[in-house]
């Protein structure tokens, strides 16, 4: 494990304002959204569609960053020079492919947020990004296109029929 500052080192700072600027922006967002409860649940859902998506990417990029970081490596250079297997959106590959004490962290973290939530039935981290990332990592394309394909889709049909 390598115990230097990620934040101390020239790239470190880097993914820091990157992360810093990411949160700004999803807070600015979220603070502009509209306010209330509408009548139909399906309204309140798609409003907080784009949080839910950016969260995953969000999520993805963090594991890379940590990754990288424990590996003394920028992102772009582990992707570059570390082969196709960090070049995923599965972030159950991700999370696997972590050291042991990050991962350890992680699930620590996860045990404690999963026992206030107990609606959540998956007990362990692996499980659940193994889960919301689906065969293949093809959950990361159905969370990010889930409202077009689902709701939007099924409209435009409906609308070329009936015109």
């Amino acid at each position: 494990m390598d115990k230097r500052d990620p934040w101390k080192l020239p790239w470190g700072r880097e993914v820091l304002q990157r992360l810093e600027a990411a949160q700004k922006a999803t807070n600015d967002a979220f603070e502009k959204r509209r306010r209330g409860r509408d009548l139909h649940p399906g309204t309140d859902i798609a409003n907080h569609w784009p949080f839910i998506t950016g969260c995953y990417s969000g999520i993805e990029q963090c594991f890379k960053a940590t990754i990288s970081n424990r590996k003394g490596l920028t992102v772009e250079q582990l992707l570059r020079e570390k082969g196709r297997e960090y070049r995923t959106h599965h972030l159950g590959r991700l999370f696997s492919l972590m050291d042991e004490d990050a991962k350890r962290i992680m699930n620590e973290y996860y045990e404690r947020f999963q026992s206030l939530h107990n609606y959540i039935a998956v007990s362990n981290l692996q499980a659940l990004l193994n889960t919301v990332s689906e065969p293949n990592g093809k959950g990361y394309e159905r969370w990010r296109y889930a409202v077009r394909s689902h709701i939007i889709s099924p409209m435009e049909s409906r609308n070329k029929s009936s015109g």
